[in-house]
């Protein structure tokens, strides 16, 4: 558990890989590292 509205569970273990699973509420954004660092970059773009 993440504070009390965000639940990660282990969804598969197959070799040296893991998948997770992460159940939180809409209003939290949820995404992997690319994709929340894509996200960020294109915020700084509109700002400038």
């Amino acid at each position: 558990m993440i504070g009390e509205e965000v639940q990660v569970i282990i969804v598969d273990i197959r070799g040296d890989t893991i998948r997770l699973g992460i159940t939180a509420p809409r209003s939290i954004p949820v995404h992997r590292k690319e994709v929340y660092e894509a996200i960020h970059r294109q915020k700084i773009g509109k700002t400038k």
